[in-house]
């Protein structure tokens, strides 16, 4: 009774001033969480709780000595954070630009240069002459490298391939390009701190995701040692195969383009484009057929839905003849594959991440995989853009699925269940909460069915 009287008190006295101001900071707390998250800074963040908690608990204890020297430690603590952090506390403020928000920041347009750029990037390539291409978007990028020769000239393949020459003096480091014209070469570029960069990327690739990681920046990345083009950009990227994957990316990177928000209503075009139904009603004489129809109908409810739906062979009109419509080649494989097992809609997975990343894409191979364990005899098949992904890993190439996209996945087998699980789990690896999948070990399988 004696601490309920307090706290009584205190929420009838509560203003509406004081529920803004406390929904105020939980969401700036939650906003810098989802920035710092992943980074050094977080680490540092946290370690600053718990002093604040001890500093905290020795002044409730009485402890005036301890009290005493957090007291001189925070004059300074505040001092040497901004000097460690200074950038990560400059994107964060980058983050919340208001000309930013409003579009009011110039955005480039691709043209003719984008395609000699793809061109001359895999001549390098077949040549294993390693090179580092930085085009500049509405971010300044020469805040954050050190800049080496400023040349300005038209980009030319000829010119590109005398720069990254062995024997060239300005060989070494990355090219500078903004809107289609070379600006500086020889420039050195900050490395990238990310764990999680894959394990055969040298330094070349380190530092195109170090300069993608804190500006808006594509970089082109030819390795010497492979001869593969890489595009990164926001700190991630995918191998290309062809000039024209090289120049389609980074055209739809340059363009400026408005995400739209994606309705419920368009993930329903989407999906009746993706799976080709037909629905007719017609009005049958026996009352029980009646009751069909409304069965019926709450079965393709449930299936926009996306969850489980028991197909009544009630539902098949006997004097139709159904038409086999024309299979392409890997459909017909599957197909022929399954043999006469089921085989379940194509249900849909919005992302709610900012980009379907390499985290995301690792948390559905462990999502897949402990369901496959489970359930041995089921297969899942993944589509995107109506073609089947056969490799998942090309989900999160240079940022191919952004938030609001749809990933579609299908089961087969005898028995299939636990296919709104999977859904369920699907949507959850694709949303930032993903990395609740990846706590488990390497080798280990997640229990989730």
């Amino acid at each position: 009774p004696g601490l309920a009287m307090p706290i009584l008190s205190i929420i009838a006295d509560l203003r509406f001033q004081d529920v803004l101001d406390i929904l105020f900071l939980c969401v700036v707390a939650y906003h810098l969480f989802l920035w710092f998250r992943g980074t050094k800074a977080l680490k540092a963040l946290v370690g600053l709780l718990v002093l604040g908690i001890t500093f905290t608990v020795a002044r409730t204890w009485g402890l005036f000595l301890t009290t005493w020297v957090f007291q001189i430690l925070w004059q300074v603590l505040v001092l040497l954070l901004i000097i460690l952090f200074q950038s990560e506390i400059r994107q964060a403020l980058e983050r919340v630009n208001p000309l930013q928000a409003l579009g009011l920041r110039r955005q480039g347009q691709p043209g003719k240069w984008v395609q000699t750029l793809s061109e001359v990037a895999f001549q390098m390539a077949k040549r294993r002459i390693g090179a580092l291409l930085i085009v500049q978007r509405a971010d300044r990028v020469d805040e954050w490298i050190t800049v080496g020769q400023t040349l300005e000239a038209n980009l030319s393949p000829e010119l590109v391939l005398s720069i990254f020459q062995k024997q060239s003096p300005l060989h070494d480091g990355a090219m500078i390009l903004k809107e289609g014209r070379i600006t500086h070469v020889a420039s050195y570029l900050p490395l990238s701190s990310n764990e999680a960069l894959p394990q055969h990327w040298g330094t070349r690739h380190r530092a195109a995701a170090g300069l993608s990681e804190r500006c808006d920046a594509l970089v082109v990345v030819v390795s010497e040692e492979r001869g593969a083009v890489t595009l990164l950009r926001n700190g991630t990227g995918g191998e290309m195969k062809t000039p024209e994957e090289l120049s389609r990316g980074m055209a739809e990177a340059i363009r400026p383009a408005a995400s739209p928000r994606v309705t419920h209503w368009d993930r329903v075009r989407e999906l009746a484009k993706d799976q080709a139904m037909v629905i007719y009603a017609r009005h049958l004489k026996e009352e029980k057929d009646s009751n069909i129809e409304h069965e019926a109908i709450a079965a393709i409810e449930e299936m926009i839905a996306g969850k489980d739906v028991f197909i009544n062979k009630d539902f098949i009109d006997q004097m139709v003849a159904p038409k086999a419509a024309p299979q392409r080649p890997v459909e017909q494989a599957a197909a022929s594959a399954a043999g006469q097992r089921r085989m379940t809609p194509k249900y849909s997975v919005q992302v709610t991440n900012e980009l379907f990343h390499n985290g995301n894409v690792e948390a559905w191979k462990r999502i897949i995989e402990s369901y496959k364990v489970t359930h041995p005899d089921i297969e899942v098949r993944i589509f995107y853009e109506n073609e089947l992904i056969n490799d998942i890993n090309t989900l999160f190439k240079w940022g191919k699925v952004k938030t609001g996209g749809l990933i579609f996945f299908q089961a087969s087998g005898e028995n299939i269940r636990n296919v709104s699980k999977l859904q369920k789990y699907l949507f959850e690896g694709a949303s930032p909460r993903f990395e609740q999948f990846l706590k488990l070990g390497v080798g280990k399988v997640l229990k989730l069915f």
